[in-house]
């Protein structure tokens, strides 16, 4: 399976161990919207537009893939019901709340899952999206880990029109003998 490292922040700008060396100039939470960075103040736009990105690239992804559905594992949500606020609309909290362990979902909705775990970075809840063919792993710091049975290069060149950049790099999820960690996709 290919794999890759999928974000918004430039690999020209990590030392020799991989660090971000940028990291004190750039957001990397949602809750961080109206906070100063290199003098701009970062806006819902600035946020929407990278978010936005992060959404279509899992679709390019699943398109390369001839994907319409992943399955919704590892879920890890908070045991209150979400409430509707500004962050968090509607729709996506009733997608939110109802969604299960196991969960077969469409595109739609999983452009609701990202968002929210997305927006959730820093929250100890999240889930992670696969199938047999593709995973997407959402990871702290707006770091999304994509793998897929095919190279995707024109995935990869979508992506990186948007402005985010993708690396090779197998996810976090994995261990070293490439074994997934939590559960793994049932056919």
């Amino acid at each position: 399976m290919y794999s890759w490292r999928v974000t918004k922040y430039n690999p020209k700008f990590r030392d020799h161990t991989g660090s971000y060396t940028r990291a004190d100039e750039e957001w990397y939470l949602y809750s961080q919207i109206g906070s100063i960075y290199n003098g701009v103040k970062f806006s819902y736009g600035d946020y929407k537009k990278v978010e936005n990105a992060y959404v279509k690239a899992i679709l390019y992804f699943m398109r390369d893939t001839k994907l319409t559905m992943l399955q919704v594992v590892e879920l890890d949500k908070p045991k209150k019901k979400l409430q509707i606020t500004k962050h968090y609309p509607k729709k996506m909290i009733q997608i939110i709340n109802s969604i299960k362990e196991g969960a077969l979902v469409d595109v739609a909705t999983i452009a609701y899952i990202a968002r929210w775990n997305l927006r959730d970075m820093n929250a100890p809840y999240r889930c992670i999206l696969q199938s047999k063919d593709m995973y997407v792993h959402f990871c702290w710091d707006y770091y999304m880990f994509i793998g897929c049975k095919y190279a995707c290069k024109h995935a990869i060149g979508q992506t990186e029109e948007l402005g985010l950049f993708v690396e090779p790099m197998k996810s976090p999820y994995f261990n070293k003998a490439g074994i997934f960690i939590g559960n793994s996709f049932e056919d």
